[in-house]
């Protein structure tokens, strides 16, 4: 249990703070919106934050919860909906999710 926390935490480190999505949900944002995530760490491969939605002049911000099971799959709750991601890929600078529809969403560090 000991090295699946270990493992955790690492993950967890390099989500902590602000993302923009470059794709999202297996699509490339319109050139008047923007996709913001902003995740906050906690203990224990756990967080919280929020995604902000902007289109044009409109924002809407949405909380999230979320957890790690081990590195290589993310639970998160958006706006009381949950989502389940294979983590393909990540760095400090840029994750790759796939969905449980095989739709890739692409962060990169803001």
């Amino acid at each position: 249990m000991l090295l699946a926390c270990s493992k955790e935490n690492k993950v967890n480190r390099k989500l902590d703070g602000d993302w923009i999505s470059e794709v999202f949900f297996g699509s490339l944002p319109h050139s008047n919106e923007n996709f913001r995530f902003h995740l906050d760490k906690n203990k224990q491969g756990r967080g919280t934050g929020y995604l902000s939605i902007e289109e044009g002049n409109s924002q809407d911000t949405y909380g999230i919860s979320y957890f790690l099971n081990g590195e290589d799959r993310l639970a998160m709750e958006i706006n009381s909906e949950a989502y389940i991601f294979q983590i393909r890929s990540y760095s400090r600078k840029r994750i790759e999710l796939l969905d449980q529809y095989d739709q890739v969403t692409i962060l990169i560090k803001d």
